[in-house]
């Protein structure tokens, strides 16, 4: 599958679930999830925040409750962390 196809398929996963949850769709929740499509291994809030800088400014806070929605509609998955690891690391699901 390309990555056009899983962003498309992976947007409309998302915009579903919003509807279902009465959200809005935002550039930020697109934008994050184009960038998440983009990895081709796991990756972290943190790597996904440095790797946007350069396309729109969010916060930390956006950031994070959009992994949180991400995974409550079931596009990612948060890995346990392992020892030694700071950061937790999430990967895609629908590939």
């Amino acid at each position: 599958m390309t990555q056009e196809q899983k962003y498309n398929e992976a947007v409309e996963i998302l915009k579903n679930h919003l509807r279902q949850k009465h959200l809005r769709c935002t550039q930020e929740r697109l934008v994050i999830v184009e960038q998440i499509c983009s990895y081709k291994n796991h990756f972290t809030a943190e790597q996904l925040s440095e790797d946007l800088q350069h396309k729109l400014h969010l916060s930390t806070a956006t950031i994070y409750n959009t992994l949180l929605l991400l995974e409550d509609c079931g596009l990612i998955r948060k890995l346990e962390s392992q020892a030694g690891t700071r950061f937790a690391q999430y990967e895609l699901l629908h590939e």
